[in-house]
């Protein structure tokens, strides 16, 4: 049997009792209606992963999509700019990474956004994100142009998740403030210190990656023998010894040596 042969009250209940959400890329015309005109449908059509402009062409908005992924390749980049992303008023995630089209213009207007990943994104900046009021994940890794400006807006907020790996303008001064931090990726960030990272481990901070940073050294990571901290990934942290990581491994903090990247799950 066809699924357009299924009366639309079944198959809208099938649609929301599967485990997952539906991950759309390039549905045929009769799916399509189904999703955007059948109220069987509406509620479920949540999750939407494109990163080709021409299957998006035609679509005035998609206003059921909260979940989005238009993630480019890390060698060719995307084809999805600010003009296409409009269509998708009311997304609460939104994962654009590799994107070079995507700008401040489109970001800015997506206040409803809980998880924004836009690593490599060299467009986006502080003009933006220091707008997303509702941020819980950010992922920004080398978006030099996102400073402590905006990352310092986020002291106190609802921002657990921050990745700011390779940023270089964003320093002490912002970290620091983040005490409700569950995690920090800061891997290539030069201008974070045992400053921030000692601050840290004394609140919520549970994973920390803070690879090829040479100026967090043992004095800050001791600090975290009685914390909180779950997971630490320190490759190529030549200042960091056996001194303080045998004191964490006593607290069965797991040490890892690759990247650690908890926004993928």
């Amino acid at each position: 049997m066809l699924f357009t042969e299924i009366p639309l009250e079944i198959y809208g209940i099938i649609l929301n009792y599967m485990k997952n959400p539906l991950i759309l890329s390039g549905v045929n015309k009769e799916l399509y209606n189904l999703l955007n005109k059948s109220v069987y449908g509406r509620c479920y059509y949540k999750v939407f992963k494109c990163n080709k402009k021409w299957k998006l062409l035609g679509r005035s908005q998609l206003p059921y999509v909260i979940k989005l992924n238009i993630s480019g390749d890390i060698y060719y980049g995307s084809e999805i700019s600010d003009n296409f992303l409009k269509i998708f008023v009311n997304l609460q995630s939104l994962q654009c990474m590799f994107c070079q089209k995507i700008t401040d213009k489109s970001i800015i207007k997506l206040r409803e956004l809980q998880t924004l990943v836009c690593g490599y994104c060299l467009h986006i900046t502080d003009k933006s994100i220091i707008k997303l009021h509702e941020l819980q994940t950010l992922v920004c890794e080398y978006c030099q142009k996102i400073t402590d400006k905006s990352i310092i807006k986020f002291a106190n907020s609802k921002l657990q998740i921050l990745d700011c790996g390779g940023c270089q303008n964003i320093t002490d001064k912002s970290i620091i403030e983040l005490k409700q931090l569950q995690t920090l990726t800061c891997n290539n960030c030069s201008k974070i210190t045992d400053k921030s990272i000692i601050e840290l481990a004394n609140y919520k901070l549970q994973t920390l990656d803070c690879s090829n940073c040479q100026k967090i050294t043992d004095k800050s990571i001791i600090e975290f023998a009685n914390s909180k901290l779950q997971r630490l990934c320190y490759k190529n942290c030549f200042n960091i010894t056996n001194l303080s990581i045998n004191e964490l491994k006593k607290n069965n903090i797991k040490i890892y040596n690759w990247r650690i990247l908890p926004w993928l799950s």
